[in-house]
């Protein structure tokens, strides 16, 4: 008997495997692209924290520097709660004129030092992101985009300050890969390539931002704590010992520690917040990396999105203090 063959087994099985491929891209795309998506929330208000570096510098020396005899209420009022120094250039902490007082002078000009590294931090922290972005793209089958931007780094922007050459050398490593796979038209099968090629880039990267942050940022904050708390202590303690203390003087002065001890404070949380987003984004990227040929199992996709929200509970106190 002449048996009779027939295309719909062949079919259903087709359509089978299709059906489960198509399963495993999409908890790629849920988890993967939510965990790429939080961590390319370091990108909002990083250049304001950067910079703010050099801003807790000036603002520490000139409370160091200051004499309390000279405060003035008014013109304090004027500078108060300033987060950049740009609108306290020329001033010491009282509203008072910088001219004639070299101690100031001289301490300004060490904290311009810290300027240099803001630039590269800021192209750094760009660079990991729209990686990080690149990658949820590769994850979503989705075509990638390029900045030209990030084509400056190791050109107008090269080691300097806090960036050493390493650092600069692991960006171009990230921007060279964006740009591979958005001229080359990668899609999600690149995404494994991706993940496998600058894992030991995005562990450079934010190793070195998260020192230059939760580090050396900190570390001037604390700083400014210290001589400001000394600053305004002094500053009340000469005003109560006057013959006839002037109370409001004295309430204006307790609100203006208050107000700047809370952005302090702030400031403070938000660099560590940022600390903690960049540990958790290169640990995240490390698991992804070990486990880069079992990206659709469900251990894996629990695992990243248990980073995904680890980040967006810290992206709040990340915010805070530069809205």
């Amino acid at each position: 008997m002449t048996r009779k063959w027939t295309l719909r087994p062949l079919f259903t099985a087709v359509l089978l495997i299709a059906v489960t491929i198509t399963s495993i891209s999409c908890v790629e795309l849920e988890a993967i692209r939510k965990f790429t998506e939080n961590s390319a929330a370091v990108s909002e208000n990083f250049p304001s924290l950067s910079s703010d570096i050099y801003g807790s510098c000036v603002r520490g020396y000139r409370f160091r520097f200051t004499e309390v005899s000279d405060y003035q209420p008014t013109l304090m009022l004027k500078i108060d709660g300033a987060s950049s120094a740009v609108s306290l250039d020329g001033y010491d902490a009282t509203g008072v004129p910088l001219a004639g007082n070299k101690s100031l002078i001289q301490s300004e000009m060490t904290c311009r030092k810290l300027k240099a590294s803001h630039k590269a931090a800021t192209l750094i922290n760009k660079t990991l992101v729209d990686y990080m972005k690149t990658l949820g793209e590769l994850a979503a089958d989705d075509l990638t985009s390029y900045d030209a931007n990030l084509g400056k780094l190791g050109t107008s922007v090269g080691a300097t300050g806090f960036f050493e050459q390493k650092h600069i050398d692991a960006g171009k490593g990230l921007a060279g890969l964006i740009l591979k796979a958005t001229t080359e038209r990668w899609r999600r099968g690149k995404l494994r390539a991706a993940i496998n090629d600058r894992d030991k880039d995005v562990a450079t990267i934010t190793k070195v931002l998260r020192d230059y942050i939760s580090v050396e940022y900190v570390r001037m904050l604390e700083i400014e704590k210290e001589t400001m708390n000394s600053f305004y202590t002094e500053l009340i303690r000469n005003h109560q010992a006057a013959d006839n203390p002037n109370q409001m003087s004295v309430m204006l002065i307790k609100d203006q520690w208050d107000g700047r001890s809370s952005e302090l404070s702030d400031r403070l949380a938000s660099a560590m917040a940022y600390g903690d987003i960049t540990h958790t984004v290169e640990a995240g990227h490390h698991k992804l990396y070990e486990n880069q040929g079992d990206l659709g199992s469900k251990e894996v996709q629990q695992m990243v999105l248990q980073y995904a929200k680890d980040i967006e509970s810290l992206v709040g106190i990340f915010r805070k203090a530069f809205k």
